[in-house]
């Protein structure tokens, strides 16, 4: 991404029937900022974040599933938000076409 441009997020990431489709936006020693687009029924397979986290719905609708036996896990739509710990062992699951940014803190 170049400075001082204007993008649509949304189009920056597109629905493959294959694979889900990742972007990094923007990255540094601990930040980072990341798109995804998953076709309904794709899943990015269980996995931890080293850093905070907040995931942010564009569109659709995800299940994000929490490892914890203490934490439930979260069915989020367009325009929901949720920020978690780092280190939470969780998978996503597209329960309707979705794209959703991840923002690592």
């Amino acid at each position: 991404m170049n400075y001082y441009e204007i993008y649509g997020l949304k189009d920056l990431v597109k629905y493959k029937d294959d694979e889900f489709d990742k972007k990094i936006i923007l990255k540094d020693d601990k930040k980072m900022l990341l798109l995804f687009a998953l076709k309904e029924n794709q899943f990015i397979g269980t996995h931890i974040s080293e850093t905070d986290a907040i995931i942010m719905v564009l569109e659709g609708e995800i299940k994000f599933d929490f490892y914890d036996e203490d934490k439930k896990d979260r069915i989020l739509k367009t325009g929901d938000v949720l920020k978690f710990e780092k280190m939470e062992k969780h998978s996503v699951i597209a329960l309707k076409n979705s794209k959703f940014l991840v923002i690592r803190i």
